[in-house]
C-alpha cells in the first residue's frame, strides 16, 4: 500500500524562508556564522544524482544554508573527488562542519579521507525514523530552507511504502530529500527540545589523502572541477 509521506504539501511550502546563496559555475558565496554546520550527502552512482545539504541549528530551528544536486554527465561516474574539495573549501572558509555524513557502504573511502583532513564523519541510515524526524520538524514548524524547486518536488512526492519505508515514485528521486533529512537528525541532536532521538551511526577508519583547493574573497569557495 502506498499512501503520501507529506498529505500536506502546504507544510513544506511553510518552510521555505530566504535566498539562495549566490553562486557560479565554481564559487559558492556564503559567510560562515558561530554555529555548528552539519553535512549528509547521499552519494549516488552513475545513475543517480548525488544531494549535498549543510545546515545548522539556531535555538530551536533548522536552518538550511546550502543544497546542491550534482548529476553527472551521461555515460560517466560522479566524481567524488570534486565534492570532497567542496567539503574542505567550506571547512577552509571557516565553516566549523561538526558532523558530515553519509548513507552508503561504497562511501566508506570518502569519508576516511575526510576524517585525514580532520573531519568527523558518520554513516547515517536515512529510513522511516530519520524521515519521521523530519516530519515532526516540518508539522512543527521549526525547519527553514530557501527555495529550491527539485528539493521541494521530491518531498511533494515521497511515498511511505507499506507503512514502514519512505520512497520516492517510479522515476522519481530523493537524493536531495535524503540528505535534508540526515541534516535534520544532526541538528535535532544538539541537544534535546521535544523532538525524538536515536542513534543509527557507525564510526569508521581513518587514511591519508592529498587534496587542492584554494578560496577566493568575498566569503566565497572555490571548487576546481
Amino acid at each position: 500500500a502506498l499512501e503520501p509521506f507529506f498529505r500536506d504539501p502546504t507544510l513544506i511550502y511553510r518552510c521555505i524562508r530566504g535566498l539562495p546563496p549566490e553562486e557560479t559555475d565554481n564559487e559558492i558565496f556564503l559567510e560562515p556564522k558561530d554555529h555548528n554546520y552539519y553535512i549528509h550527502i547521499d552519494l549516488g552512482l552513475s545513475r543517480d544524482a548525488v544531494g549535498f545539504v549543510m545546515g545548522h541549528r539556531e535555538k530551536d530551528e533548522v536552518i538550511i544554508d546550502y543544497i546542491k544536486q550534482i548529476k553527472p554527465k551521461r555515460g560517466r561516474e560522479i566524481q567524488f573527488s570534486m565534492i570532497k574539495e567542496m567539503v574542505l573549501a567550506f571547512k577552509e572558509r571557516g565553516f566549523h562542519i561538526k558532523i558530515l555524513s553519509t548513507d552508503g557502504f561504497q562511501s566508506v573511502q570518502f569519508r576516511q579521507e575526510l576524517e585525514r583532513k580532520g573531519i568527523r564523519t558518520e554513516l547515517l541510515s536515512i529510513n522511516l525514523e530519520v524521515y519521521d524526524n523530519l516530519k515532526d520538524h516540518i508539522i512543527a514548524g521549526r525547519l527553514f530552507f530557501y527555495d529550491f524547486p527539485p528539493l521541494v518536488e521530491e518531498l511533494k512526492r515521497l511515498e511511505l511504502v507499506k507503512g514502514n519505508k519512505v520512497m520516492h515514485p517510479p522515476f522519481g528521486s530523493q537524493d536531495l530529500a535524503d540528505a535534508l533529512a540526515g541534516v535534520v537528525y544532526w541538528c535535532a541532536q544538539e541537544g534535546s527540545y521535544g523532538i525524538r532521538s536515536f542513534s543509527l551511526v557507525e564510526k569508521t577508519p581513518v587514511i591519508s589523502i592529498p587534496r587542492t583547493i584554494e578560496l577566493v574573497p568575498r566569503a566565497s569557495v572555490r571548487i576546481f572541477h
